[in-house]
């Protein structure tokens, strides 16, 4: 009956298993206190979900990608792909919360998925990407329409959730080399680093993703 009544719950894996776990805390201090002879809850099991390999682009696919977005839409991207915001976090964000003067980028509490307040750094490249863009104040800017419009136009087929901020993840980690400083970074956890982002990436194709800088300045840097 316990299991049936789990089982009908109309929430996912993660809080089945929390409500599992609760009833069996209960069952079992009933059970070791002598008002149960057994603890039903311990032998009911629920099969984990295989998770979907983590989709990224590569690094000629993202500054394609930056290339083909309008002028208003570049600081947005650039700052999901090269600085890891969740896109709530990067679509709330204020100018006068990116500091250039300490290279950091300031995420409020409440922008903030876990309503925890952080500071990201800011890489070079990104610094470079959102430099020509740069206010005092007001929204970074954000609109679906056109991101779709420049998504579509780079043929890359289906968008995946979260593919910016998977990106940086899976390139920032063989730099950092520690899952803690990582998490530090993107508001989550350790344990997240690693069930999601610990793939076979180079530390030197992770630098070919952070040395991306908009094509105008690679062209006026072979000028000179």
């Amino acid at each position: 009956m316990l299991e049936t009544w789990l089982r009908g719950l109309t929430i996912g894996l993660v809080s089945r298993e929390s409500y599992r776990r609760a009833i069996n805390v209960m069952l079992e201090f009933g059970r070791r206190r002598g008002a149960i002879r057994a603890n039903p809850a311990g032998d009911i099991k629920f099969k984990r979900r295989i998770e979907d390999d983590v989709t990224i682009l590569s690094p000629s696919a993202a500054g394609d990608l930056l290339e083909r977005c309008a002028s208003d839409l570049v600081p947005y991207v650039a700052i999901c792909a090269f600085a890891g915001l969740r896109p709530a976090e990067a679509r709330a964000l204020d100018w006068a919360d990116i500091h250039f003067d300490i290279l950091q980028i300031e995420v409020k509490a409440r922008h903030s998925k876990t309503r925890r307040y952080r500071l990201v750094p800011m890489q070079p490249n990104l610094v470079r990407w959102l430099e020509s863009h740069r206010r005092e104040s007001g929204l970074v800017g954000y609109s679906r329409r056109r991101f779709r419009e420049a998504w579509k136009s780079s043929g890359m087929g289906q968008w995946k959730t979260n593919l910016l901020r998977h990106s940086f993840a899976t390139y920032r980690l063989p730099i950092l080399k520690s899952a803690d400083a990582l998490a530090l970074e993107m508001g989550n956890s350790p344990d997240v680093i690693f069930r999601h982002y610990r793939r076979p990436v180079t530390e030197a194709e992770a630098r070919k993703y952070f040395e991306l800088i908009p094509l105008r300045e690679k062209a006026v840097g072979s000028m000179s």
